[in-house]
């Protein structure tokens, strides 16, 4: 795996498919244990399954036992995520995406999922109606992917400058914690976002997901 260039963690994540679209032929896709009932329900390939498989109905598990799947299987009792763990298994993947993780009942695995991204550039978190990201010093394109509003909030002392939304941050250091960059808008399809200096959590969200 060595020229891996994309890595796609899908966790659970209601029942509205990922467009087979948002998977390209050279992804490598990981079901991440109710994940993997979640791809086999939505005929979503897996080349490899993670988890300990404690939400797991025995149903679904003697299916991904049956296909033969390369598993990973993890103790009930650990220090990390299914999902951390998942991204540890890929120090080569340019870009690794956790498809399932913003949404859910279990609120705190989203912000497990969201100190990935802090953890790792490499990480971001994509559902139906919104996308989550950290990005550094430097200029960075953000697709809408037709979704209206932009949220941005620093993690250290920041300055930002945008181009292709409503709202103008100050041209001024901003700390955190600040909400002033909730809610902002997209003028534009395509954003750019310079940071100064600095890094902050991006959420890209819609009102409804986008067919």
């Amino acid at each position: 795996m060595e020229d891996l260039k994309r890595v796609i963690l899908v966790c659970a994540s209601g029942d509205s498919p990922l467009s087979p679209s948002f998977i390209q032929p050279d992804d490598y896709v990981v079901g991440i244990d109710r994940g993997a009932a979640y791809c086999l329900k939505h005929n979503i390939h897996m080349d490899k399954v993670v988890g300990d498989f404690d939400t797991l109905d025995e149903n679904s598990l003697s299916q991904i036992k049956e296909k033969d799947f390369d598993i990973a299987s993890l103790p009930v009792v650990k220090d990390v995520t299914d999902t951390a763990y998942a991204v540890t298994l890929f120090p080569e993947a340019k870009e690794i995406i956790v498809f399932g993780g913003i949404h859910g009942y279990r609120k705190e695995h989203f912000l497990a999922n969201l100190s990935l991204c802090i953890q790792d550039a490499r990480v971001s978190l994509f559902d139906h109606d919104s996308f989550a990201l950290v990005v550094s010093k430097g200029i960075h394109q953000i697709d809408s992917l037709g979704m209206r509003f932009f949220s941005l909030f620093p993690l250290e002392k920041t300055r930002i400058h945008l181009e292709g939304f409503k709202y103008q941050f100050p041209d001024e250091d901003i700390d955190m914690p600040n909400p002033l960059g909730v809610s902002n808008e997209f003028s534009r399809p395509l954003g750019q976002v310079e940071i100064k200096k600095g890094k902050a959590i991006i959420i890209v969200s819609a009102y409804h997901p986008i067919s």
